[in-house]
């Protein structure tokens, strides 16, 4: 089991041409209820966004990517992230999301008496929203399908700026199975 939204499509098709018998079956949840579900057993293993304090020593942890964050903004907008945030309405990543809370921090920071337009827990939504104007917001950088399929503009937050840790997570006494370690090099 995987995020079916970080596992791409070539890494299944690679999967499938080197493990013709293996299953895979993706689910897509937030990173806290899919580790919930490994615990319970009934996901094998899963591609989340490790929290910022580590995650469960129980499980073991394999990093895969860090995706830094960005501001995304109307494409006609201009100024830095700061000048940004304090021009246009703010469209906060859901704070109940990993993610979300780490921007929400962010944002805090630049510009603490920012106040939300609106609370949205889809990426892809926002990205939506900023391209038709509705404001701006911090985000993991979008994937390249989204920067080709709407106009905004990407400011980077700088070496200093948040990013999130995308990891592969199963139980430690799985670490070893070959079926996991098939699809964790897929």
């Amino acid at each position: 089991y995987v995020n079916g939204q970080t596992m791409s499509v070539q890494s299944l098709r690679q999967l499938g041409e080197r493990h013709p018998g293996l299953t895979v079956q993706l689910t897509l949840a937030v990173s806290a209820q899919l580790q919930t579900a490994l615990h319970a057993g009934r996901l094998d293993a899963a591609v989340v966004v490790r929290p910022s304090r580590g995650g469960s020593s129980r499980l073991s942890w394999r990093d895969l990517a860090r995706v830094p964050f960005v501001l995304v903004a109307p494409a006609d907008a201009e100024g830095n992230a700061q000048q940004l945030l304090r021009r246009h309405p703010w469209i906060q990543y859901e704070r109940n999301l990993t993610g979300g809370s780490v921007a929400a921090q962010y944002v805090r920071r630049l510009c603490p008496e920012k106040r939300c337009a609106y609370e949205v827990a889809s990426t892809d939504a926002i990205v939506a929203m900023v391209s038709e104007g509705l404001g701006v917001s911090v985000i993991p950088r979008p994937r390249a399908p989204l920067r080709h399929a709407y106009a905004f503009r990407e400011v980077s937050l700088g070496a200093r700026g948040p990013s999130r840790q995308v990891a592969w997570i199963c139980r430690k006494s799985d670490a070893e199975d070959r079926r996991h370690a098939a699809v964790f090099e897929a």
